[in-house]
């Protein structure tokens, strides 16, 4: 291997009978690695720490996919032989105390750590313990038993620096007290700048979501989250305004797959109260398939929902333009807002002089015709 590469992708084997064992021997001259991905691989009797620890001197970012057999205790210095005692972690404090207590693997420079798909061993996390320069922490949650509160804790006292949240929630099991919001909550010191979540499962029922997020109102700027199988009452429309009022910072903010909400009233309320973040450049709402379940309606209802604006990639309305290749609607005659949704939505976000892209149930507008703006969710 040659050892001056700085990004390495190494992949074992899927298969449970001739999963590779990792020689921490292969990584002894690789002193040059800053970006390492692992996948499918046995930590054969602490293999992965050894291999870390040989290139802790330039790594920077870490990602670790699948990689069994590694436990927390892996990350502990040996004791003295015959010495009686427990870990030098435990419910989320730092033992700071004599010599052989507290993680002997150090990585200075860490900055990203992902610890992606994992089914039934969520280990693998701690080692953001090992990173005391951690500024972005991604993890899967794929297990359901599993305390959040821990975690949170651990993260806030040994990544004073963390900033950027990326939770993926693909369990699939429903568990008494399982609440990722403790996670959201107590996961940073100074604050997250930025956080992501998305549920993965239709048996995810997170709805204090929002409410958690509050907890860094003061530093956040950019907020995406994505139920992606739609969940009834996922969003509060007291808890948006709220974001919008309390995080003066915001420059981002994504929500969709909750159901159950009127398009229309939302975004009425939205108004009721001077918004906070007058600096927002990108703004999205999914609140679902409300014109599926009423197209059926007569009457004035009916001529509202069917009315819809002159507005295209060329052609604005009160100042807004269509943006088709950011729009995931399969039919704009069907698809495309009504009228009233969009005089509602334009209406609420005039003033906002930084606002460049919005976005109402998959389909996204700028206030230029320039098909080269970048949306960044």
């Amino acid at each position: 291997m040659n050892p001056g590469i700085g990004f390495l992708r190494w992949e074992g084997s899927e298969s449970s009978k001739t999963r590779a064992r990792l020689d921490e021997e292969d990584f002894e001259l690789l002193d040059n690695i800053w970006d390492l991905r692992l996948d499918q691989w046995n930590s054969y009797q602490g293999s992965l720490v050894k291999a870390l620890r040989a290139m802790a001197r330039t790594l920077e970012r870490l990602e670790l996919s699948k990689v069994h057999a590694f436990k927390e205790g892996d990350l502990y210095t040996l004791q003295p032989q015959g010495h009686k005692g427990g870990k030098g972690f435990s419910g989320g404090g730092v033992n700071k105390g004599s010599r052989g207590e507290g993680y002997e693997l150090v990585l200075p420079r860490v900055k990203i750590l992902r610890v992606p798909f994992f089914p039934q061993n969520m280990d693998l996390v701690y080692l953001a313990g090992c990173c005391p320069k951690l500024q972005q922490f991604t993890v899967d949650i794929t297990v359901a038993r599993f305390d959040m509160s821990r975690l949170a804790s651990f993260l806030k006292n040994r990544c004073p620096h963390l900033s950027i949240l990326v939770i993926n929630d693909t369990h699939d099991e429903l568990e008494r007290g399982f609440s990722i919001g403790s996670l959201i909550r107590g996961c940073s010191l100074s604050g997250l700048n930025r956080i992501k979540f998305v549920a993965m499962t239709a048996r995810n029922t997170e709805r204090d979501v929002l409410r958690s997020i509050l907890t860094h109102s003061a530093t956040l700027e950019h907020i995406f989250i994505d139920h992606y199988f739609e969940l009834q009452g996922a969003f509060d429309p007291r808890e948006i305004l709220r974001v919008l009022v309390e995080c003066r910072r915001l420059k981002t903010f994504s929500l969709s797959g909750g159901t159950g909400m009127s398009t229309l009233a939302t975004l009425k309320f939205l108004q009721s109260q001077p918004w906070g973040c007058q600096g927002l450049e990108q703004l999205e709402f999914d609140f679902g398939d409300e014109l599926e379940g009423m197209r059926g309606m007569r009457g004035p209802s009916r001529r509202s929902l069917i009315d819809i604006a002159n507005i295209s990639s060329t052609t604005s309305f009160m100042g807004w333009y269509h943006r088709p290749q950011d729009s995931s609607i399969l039919d704009d005659e069907i698809d495309a807002p009504p009228k009233v949704w969009l005089k509602e939505l334009f209406g609420m976000v005039k003033g906002l002089d930084q606002l460049r892209i919005v976005a109402l149930n998959l389909v996204s507008y700028s206030r230029s015709p320039d098909p080269t703006l970048f949306a960044s969710w």
